[in-house]
């Protein structure tokens, strides 16, 4: 799933590592909020990464 998008799903990331996205046809909706910036900022943490990864392919089965 890395890189596509369903159609009409959107999303928005914030400064601190936070974002959001939600796909209205799948009734999916997912928020990420770190509580410690520095590991993404410094591009040392994959745990968002994984976390969207693992979401997405649990959803579009």
């Amino acid at each position: 799933m890395a890189g596509r998008r369903p159609p009409g799903a959107f999303g928005h990331a914030g400064v601190t590592g936070a974002f959001a996205f939600a796909d209205p046809a799948s009734d999916l909706g997912f928020a990420y909020v770190p509580n410690r910036m520095s590991e993404l900022i410094e591009g040392s943490d994959d745990r968002a990464h994984h976390l969207v990864e693992t979401t997405l392919q649990c959803a579009y089965r």
